[in-house]
């Protein structure tokens, strides 16, 4: 059930990017992003270094990704970059999902073609 919820929220920021997904009418998103930390995600919307946040998965207890990552989505054509300024040359971002005892792992890979996650059960 998480591995969906995670996947779902990393599907929503690249949609949210491509429809450029407004937060307020006044002020469109300069970019969407997806931060992957051990406990938890958090999907944000920035404009002119304002956020506010539009999800936030925690996860159960006994469950944690192995790293943290930053995806930033940028509209309207939903680019995919490891870093605000796109400077950062990484061509995919992986991290695992997994309980304390490893018993259960799942691998996110994402791409800056696409911005989709593929998922791996280990």
């Amino acid at each position: 059930d998480q591995v969906t919820q995670i996947t779902a929220i990393i599907e929503k920021a690249g949609s949210y990017a491509l429809s450029n997904y407004l937060v307020n009418e006044a002020d469109p998103a300069e970019y969407y992003y997806l931060y992957i930390r051990t406990d938890t995600i958090t999907l944000s919307a920035v404009n002119d270094s304002d956020s506010e946040t539009l999800e936030t998965l925690t996860f159960e207890d006994g469950f944690t990704m192995n790293a943290a990552a930053k995806i930033y989505y940028f509209p309207p054509d939903g680019t995919v970059c490891f870093s605000t300024d796109c400077s950062d040359t990484t061509t995919t971002k992986r991290v695992t999902f997994r309980d304390s005892d490893r018993t259960y792992q799942t691998r996110f890979a994402i791409t800056k073609y696409g911005g989709y996650p593929e998922i791996t059960e280990l």
